[in-house]
């Protein structure tokens, strides 16, 4: 659905999920002289989906976990060298052990996440992170209401945009961000230009490798 107003168009797809464009006096399409106003609600599996785009793409995670792995290889090594223990043991020894804390870091982070879910949900207020949300974005700053809460953010704090399949994320420190679902769009092509619009006001040392072909 899309009805043309004087200054600007109104997309929904279904009750609560919308996208209002208010554009300058001159109704100009440039990003630069547009409000963009969208509201939405946050669910668990986006909360979730955002844990796990963290978890996923965290250099300070990674990075501990690597040097967890490469300690314990070098322990086992050193041991097994010590015992005289063959070659091929030693190596499934290890091939093992790597296994093994692959599977720890998993599920550890499957049941880390699934208790903040869970935390979450069981508050009544949940700090804004669950329920209906508006974002506001305009030429200065992003900003996020969710109830009596305000988060407002200046592009100069915005440190990256990330795009997953169904969510865009709006990183403003290294471990939050603001979370817009895919779904509140009328159109994909809709959701594409919103995060082409965002990009471009990123700061240029900001700027997300992965989202170049999202700048075209």
């Amino acid at each position: 659905m899309s009805l043309a107003g004087p200054c600007g168009k109104f997309f929904s797809r279904q009750p609560g999920l919308a996208l209002v464009i208010i554009s300058g006096r001159d109704c100009s399409p440039r990003f630069t002289s547009k409000i963009m106003k969208l509201t939405y609600r946050i669910e668990k599996k986006d909360h979730s989906a955002f844990l796990w785009h963290y978890f996923l793409r965290s250099s300070n995670t990674w990075r501990q976990y690597i040097v967890m792995l490469i300690l314990g290889i070098l322990a086992l090594s050193y041991v097994s060298y010590n015992l005289g223990v063959q070659f091929k043991t030693a190596v499934t020894f290890i091939a093992g052990y790597v296994v093994l804390m692959v599977l720890m870091l998993f599920v550890s982070s499957y049941v880390t996440i699934k208790s903040s879910v869970r935390r979450y949900f069981s508050v009544s207020d949940n700090n804004g992170v669950v329920g209906d949300h508006c974002f506001i974005v305009d030429d200065s700053a992003v900003c996020e209401q969710v109830g009596p809460i305000e988060t407002r953010v200046k592009w100069i704090g915005i440190r990256k945009v990330s795009v997953t399949e169904d969510h865009a994320f709006i990183y403003y420190t290294p471990q939050t961000a603001f979370i817009v679902p895919k779904r509140a769009f009328a159109e994909e092509s809709d959701f594409n230009q919103f995060v082409r619009d965002c990009v471009s006001r990123l700061p240029e040392h900001t700027l997300n490798p992965r989202l170049d072909h999202a700048r075209g």
